[in-house]
């Protein structure tokens, strides 16, 4: 006789347990696509949608031939900003693109009478390459590096003029 009473109240208790758990698990998915940032926006296209945020701490970038695509940071250009710069020198000194799949571009201003190298280190100080830089335009083939992060150092003879970090991906 006590079975069927427990069986009652099993039966009653059951569909409420399935409610409660069904209404936790569905409120749990209006909170999943939420970011804590400082600021963002959306902007809706005929042909598509763009949103971004500020101030997120994960990304992520993916490639194909003809696009790169970083999620989680807004850029604007993708040019490498010296790390080191020796004042009174009138060379200009530019490395694109940052980040970079498989060849970076050296461009030289006023290249004039210099004997101008450029050496590829990994984060640890070790030389992985190194190029003279002819001419305005240099480009160097990062393909057999792996995905890091990197120092470019830009050498007059044997003087470091300019220092770069530069980041090599897929």
């Amino acid at each position: 006789m006590n079975s069927k009473p427990e069986l009652l109240t099993l039966k009653k208790i059951l569909p409420a347990i399935f409610i409660l758990l069904f209404t936790c698990l569905s409120s749990l998915s209006l909170f999943s696509q939420e970011i804590i940032c400082s600021s963002g926006n959306q902007e809706i296209y005929a042909d598509g949608s763009l949103s971004w945020t500020l101030g997120e701490n994960v990304i992520e970038t993916f490639q194909n031939s003809t696009t790169i695509l970083t999620q989680g940071f807004q850029q604007s250009k993708l040019y490498i900003t010296a790390v080191a710069k020796i004042p009174d020198l009138d060379l200009i000194i530019t490395i694109f693109p940052n980040p970079a799949s498989d060849v970076i571009t050296v461009q030289v201003t006023k290249p004039e009478n210099k004997m101008l190298r450029i050496v590829v280190f990994d984060l640890q100080g070790k030389p992985l390459l190194e190029n003279k830089l002819d001419n305005n335009l240099t480009q160097i083939s990062l393909k057999q590096l792996a995905p890091s992060s990197y120092i470019v150092k830009v050498y007059d003879n044997s003087q470091e003029i300019r220092v770069f970090k530069i980041i090599k991906i897929n």
